[in-house]
């Protein structure tokens, strides 16, 4: 679904430390070449340069590094011939898929499964990125949707919001049914896309395990970093959440730090744009604190950053 394909040859970066090889086999059933090179952005460049390497397996979090990596090196991006780049394992590749694609002279493409259950169960389509993740994982793994509140079951249908819950089919060892993953989506459209799938395709709101609740309003660390994200380029789109006590209650203000962008303007002014739209998007206060840098991710981008351990 990505563009790999018999010719390719795949920097195959570990989304976890047992994915890597799941995803080695089947990048070599494809008849492609698996290239692993773990955490290391000299190793990667190297494959690029020396070995014809054209694609690449990695966390959302790992493009961007990847990227600043290259160019803070001096060396053109567009020069390693990157073409496909295939990715999961957290949420925000529409945030970064524009840049990453135009920085690369790529193809981004966005997938998500379970470690206990499939590596990967959702993945995009070349045709239609950036329009949600053609369920791919039919008669391997089952999938309801609940709400994770009531824990009842929901209809799959266009615009439906629930928690993805999987039944192994094939598992032999340890037949998990009816598993909860914690992760919430929304169900995007049930029709034939035009790439000729014909799986649902949904997009994820959040993981309900990092979850807040600020007055008994359910707030996602991915839609905050999304309206603040709108924001560029007076913001990068950077943020971390800042929790004094255990969650998931939050009492109010939440404390937020904010990356700024290339052009951020008065900061006062920044700061209490930031902290209206955030109240009138997602119906809490915060407390904005604007950074010029924020740490690097090269695994998992950290959104909640725990003051009381």
């Amino acid at each position: 679904m990505g563009g790999v394909r018999p010719l390719s040859k795949v920097v195959n970066i570990p989304t976890a430390p047992f994915i890597a090889d799941t995803f080695r086999e089947g990048i070599e059933r494809t008849g492609a070449t698996n290239i692993p090179v773990g955490f290391n952005v000299d190793r990667c460049i190297a494959a690029y340069q020396y070995q014809g390497a054209d694609a690449l397996h990695g966390t959302v979090s790992f493009w961007s590094y990847f990227l600043d990596e290259v160019e803070r090196k001096g060396i053109d991006p567009k020069s390693l011939g990157l073409r496909t780049i295939i990715g999961g394992a957290e949420g925000g590749a529409n945030l970064v898929r524009s840049r990453i694609e135009e920085g690369f002279g790529c193809t981004a493409i966005e997938g998500m499964g379970m470690g206990e259950m499939s590596c990967v169960i959702w993945g995009e389509c070349v045709e239609e990125r950036g329009h949600g993740m053609h369920y791919i994982a039919q008669g391997n793994v089952h999938v309801e949707l609940i709400d994770p509140i009531t824990l009842e079951s929901k209809t799959i249908r266009e615009g439906a919001e629930g928690e993805l819950v999987y039944s192994a089919l094939h598992s032999q060892a340890m037949p998990l049914l009816r598993y909860r993953s914690r992760d919430n989506v929304r169900i995007l459209t049930t029709d034939k896309c035009t790439c000729g799938r014909t799986g649902f395709r949904i997009e994820v709101i959040g993981r309900t395990d990092d979850m807040l609740t600020i007055l008994g309003v359910n707030v996602y660390p991915l839609a905050i970093r999304d309206v603040v994200s709108a924001m560029k380029p007076e913001v990068s789109g950077a943020i971390e959440i800042q929790l004094e006590k255990p969650g998931p209650v939050v009492e109010p203000p939440l404390k937020l730090k904010v990356e700024v962008g290339e052009n951020p303007g008065d900061r006062e002014a920044l700061k209490k744009k930031l902290e209206t739209t955030i109240r009138e998007k997602l119906i809490f206060r915060a407390n904005v604190e604007l950074v010029d840098e924020l740490p690097k991710y090269q695994y998992k981008t950290q959104l909640i950053k725990k003051l009381y351990e």
